[in-house]
This record gives C-alpha cells, structure tokens and sequence, in this order.
C-alpha cells in the first residue's frame, strides 16, 4: 500500500505529465506512431482515378451494389500498388543506406539524406546555440558484395517492418476480393438464361 507521501508524489507528477496543451504540440503528438502512411484513407486524392477504373469495369451497366463493388475494387489496386511501392522503398533504402533508421554522429551531417523532421531538429538545436542530440548507434555491418546475398540481406534487415505492412496488404487483398466477387456475383445474377424452345 502507497503512503500518504507517495501518492501526493503520485499526483504531483502525473498533474506534470498531461502530455502536450497547445494545438501544435497535439497535432505533432498525434503523428507519434505514424511511420509509413499506409493507414491513411486516401480515397479522397484518388476519387477521378477510383471512378475512371470503375466505369471502365462495368460501362455503366449494373446497379448501385456493381457500382459500389466497382469502386472497391479500383481502390484496393491503387492499395495494393501503394504497399508495394512502400515496400519496394524499404528494401531500396537498406540497399543503399544499410539501416531503415536512420542515426548519425554529428560528422556525418548530409542534408539529401535527412528527414524533413530531422533537418528541422538540427535547426533548432542551432538556433538556440545547442549541439543537436542525434542518436548515436554503431554502424551497421557492411551489406555483402555479392547481389544475390547483399538482396537476400537487405530483405533480413527489412524484415521487421515488412511484417507491419503485410496487415495492409492483407486488408488491401481481402477487399480486393471481396470487391471482385461481388462484381462476379453481380454479373451471374444479370446473365438471363434463355428458355429452351425446343422442348
């Protein structure tokens, strides 16, 4: 059990640890577990290139469900596309860098390979006569020579966050199929079968 003291303690700090206030400081704390955008709803920037597809699909024949399956499906390739472009980065960025995160000792300052967000932290720490606090971690060892075991290498080390994005790929893929099977279903149901006149 707590004492009197520790919970007064307790309750100092956490009146301390609130988390940001201002409206600046929210929206940047809001952005903490982005790391690839691949959660982010894009329909709305992609709205004329999702109906283009969608008309080319079904010609305007087929109803409100076609449509909207139609819409589906157009918007789970541009999903697709995305995750694989996203994963194709990762696997270029340790082909050329060695690391997907980057930490660099203050030598190694090159401002074509920082972040927007890491240039910014550069320039404030300057700014107010500070040394910026960039992480510091080894090296990583060197990718091999040879291209197959150097690719074979670079997709070890992507490992990890290719594993987070599959989950997206998977959303992608279900409602790509989801969206094709309706399509289908759709089409069967429209297909009238002529009676047979001969019997």
């Amino acid at each position: 059990m707590a004492s009197e003291r520790q919970l007064r303690a307790n309750r100092a700090n956490a009146s301390r640890s609130t988390g940001p206030r201002s409206r600046a400081g929210k929206q940047r704390a809001s952005k903490n577990a982005t790391r690839h955008g691949l959660s982010v709803d894009l329909r709305g920037c992609h709205q004329e290139t999702i109906e283009l597809v969608a008309r080319e699909l079904i010609d305007d024949v087929g109803g409100i469900r076609r449509r909207e399956a139609a819409r589906s499906l157009a918007y789970a390739v541009l999903e697709l596309e995305r995750v694989s472009r996203t994963k194709l980065s990762l696997i270029k960025r340790i082909l050329s860098v060695g690391r997907l995160h980057r930490s660099y000792v203050l030598t190694q300052i090159d401002p074509i390979i920082f972040t927007r967000r890491e240039i910014a932290q550069i320039d404030r720490a300057l700014s107010r006569n500070r040394m910026p606090r960039l992480r510091r971690v080894k090296a990583p060892a060197p990718l091999p020579e040879d291209q197959p075991a150097r690719i074979a290498e670079a997709f070890r080390r992507s490992l990890p966050e290719l594993m987070v994005i599959d989950r997206y790929e998977r959303d992608a893929s279900g409602r790509f199929d989801r969206a094709l099977r309706e399509i289908m279903q759709s089409a069967d149901r429209a297909v009238v079968v002529p009676a047979d006149s001969s019997s």
